[in-house]
């Protein structure tokens, strides 16, 4: 390890003294690789003030990078503990450069020091305006390599819920005045783009359900549930049985839609991989799955356990094959869809007339 220089009180003093301007300042510490100076310039309370997002005078708006931060992440292997106390200690702010350093930070940490970011790391998260979700792929990743479980769980709960439609006032009152027109719907969206929501679930949250196919199931099962129900209106929500048009949005739960790739139906296909996975890795969880999609109402969980008992025809499969069918009305008059389609004909095949 390299020998460093204590600073002296006069050295500091000095030094500090001539950086009073953001140029220098930006300078000063790219250029300091020196750790003993962490606690010098924390106690100066050099760590205090997160910049906050700057509006420009042409209405956008500019997320300045904090050069102090900067200096931490250099740093950060030769003083982690100290670095996570500072950090845990920092002002919540609407920055997300700010938030990209403790990220980089979280990456370069040990796994003990790195699952005690967590909830800097959750309050990234709530950010209005995120470009932080590769970020969040990788940090998944690697808690999920170290064995950090219980941390990479509660960053998927605060990453894949929905957020309600920010119209759904206005679609309300419309909806009065066109007695209860139908054709207005409600559009909630996670935080992220269609492609960063993409990439989070496929990069970061599939690896992990590699590791824990039921945990991951069950926080997936919520958010789907919870998405669904921010799609109603309330008032047809005591209406409606269990449609939740999933057949449009989401015509197969396993394949993306070739033709566009909705984040809704994105978020399903990654719950029905997570489910399959439990079948696969860890058959003792089967029973409780099979209960966790049971108990809700909406018709996509129908869907989807059909689809798992279609793609494992066994003999603890085969009583919830059987009741299915029977209880399945005026068969004989109605088009069913593909999942029950399958189901039917893989039992079949597999168990015979």
């Amino acid at each position: 390890m390299k020998s460093w220089t204590p600073p002296t009180n006069e050295m500091i003093e000095k030094v500090l003294s001539s950086v009073k301007k953001e140029t220098d300042r930006q300078y000063f510490f790219s250029k300091l690789k020196n750790p003993l100076w962490v606690g010098q310039l924390r106690e100066r309370g050099y760590f205090n003030n997160p910049p906050g997002v700057k509006q420009l005078p042409d209405g956008f708006v500019q997320n300045p990078r904090w050069p102090e931060l900067s200096y931490l992440v250099t740093i950060t292997a030769d003083a982690p503990k100290q670095i996570v106390d500072i950090i845990l200690g920092i002002k919540k702010t609407d920055n997300p450069s700010v938030y990209d350093d403790i990220l980089t930070i979280a990456l370069n940490l040990g796994s003990n020091d790195s699952a005690r970011l967590l909830p800097k790391i959750i309050e990234c998260t709530e950010l209005e305006n995120q470009f932080l979700a590769h970020r969040y792929s990788e940090l998944l990743q690697y808690w999920t390599t170290q064995g950090n479980i219980g941390e990479a769980l509660e960053l998927v709960k605060a990453l894949i819920h929905f957020q309600p439609d920010k119209i759904a006032r206005e679609k309300h009152r419309r909806r009065k005045r066109n007695h209860n027109d139908s054709g207005i719907s409600l559009e909630p969206a996670p935080r992220f783009n269609q492609w960063e929501y993409q990439q989070i679930l496929e990069e970061g949250i599939r690896p992990l359900a590699e590791n824990e196919p039921y945990q991951v199931a069950g926080i997936l099962i919520d958010a789907v549930a919870s998405m669904i129900l921010l799609r109603m209106h309330t008032e047809d929500i005591k209406e409606v049985r269990d449609e939740d048009y999933s057949e449009i949005w989401c015509r197969r739960l396993d394949i993306p839609d070739s033709d566009y790739r909705d984040e809704k139906a994105t978020l399903v296909n990654t719950l029905t991989f997570a489910c399959e996975q439990v079948y696969g890795k860890t058959p003792e969880s089967v029973d409780a799955l099979d209960q966790a999609l049971r108990t809700q109402r909406w018709k996509v969980f129908r869907r989807l356990r059909q689809h798992l008992y279609a793609s494992h025809p066994n003999d603890q499969t085969l009583p919830w094959i059987r009741e299915l069918i029977l209880e399945h009305d005026d068969y004989s008059k109605w088009e069913h869809h593909y999942e029950f389609q399958l189901m039917v004909r893989k039992a079949v095949e597999h168990f015979g007339q």
